[in-house]
């Protein structure tokens, strides 16, 4: 089984997906939490990295100063159409390649939970920029989930707790995945002002229906 938790920085997609985890790891044979990447290729920030390291003294330093700081750090410029493309494509692959080792293994003995899925490429604001067919690449090459849940909370609420977004980028990302997933059989919005018992046992409800 597939589960995948889509929403802007800071709606709970963590704390959900940790809870669902939690739920059921002993209920599966295999069960494994992903943040985003299914980690069967190397990011390209591993390459970009490398060479920063053998040209640059000050490379450490300046890591260390860009995480130091997170507030509005998910304000980052978006990025340009060749760049985009090239990490698109290469985490497109990567989606594919899971695909394929899904359908090699046995669908009921486990549960594969993501933080994010492919879905992101589409509202994410480093991709705001390319073109909407580009965005859907990932969408449209990776494995159909069996569940998609989007916590839909307060823009405000997500910003305090969290403020790595804007409010108005937190609403934007949440009228796109409104307009493009919501109505999608496998979708489930969740309207939480947090990730409560009482949310989480609203989920679990509706997966076991097909457990």
């Amino acid at each position: 089984m597939l589960i995948v938790i889509i929403g802007p920085d800071g709606s709970g997609k963590t704390t959900l997906a940790k809870n669902i985890y939690k739920n059921y790891k002993d209920k599966f044979k295999e069960i494994k939490l992903f943040e985003f990447r299914y980690g069967v290729l190397p990011t390209l920030s591993f390459f970009i990295n490398y060479f920063r390291k053998k040209n640059s003294i000050n490379f450490k330093e300046k890591n260390y100063l860009e995480k130091k700081d997170r507030y509005l750090s998910g304000m980052n410029h978006p990025k340009n159409f060749i760049n985009g493309l090239i990490l698109i494509i290469w985490y497109s692959l990567e989606h594919l390649i899971y695909k394929i080792n899904y359908y090699s293994k046995n669908k009921k003995s486990f549960l594969h939970i993501f933080a994010r899925y492919s879905h992101d490429y589409v509202y994410m604001r480093s991709y705001k920029n390319m073109p909407l067919f580009i965005r859907f690449i990932p969408f449209f090459v990776s494995k159909k989930p069996d569940y998609v849940f989007s916590i839909k909370r307060d823009s405000f609420d997500i910003f305090i707790n969290k403020p790595e977004l804007t409010t108005e980028e937190i609403e934007r990302q949440q009228q796109i995945i409104k307009k493009y997933f919501s109505k999608k059989t496998n979708f489930h919005f969740l309207n939480p002002d947090s990730i409560n018992s009482k949310t989480i046992n609203t989920v679990l409800e509706i997966i076991n229906k097909r457990i």
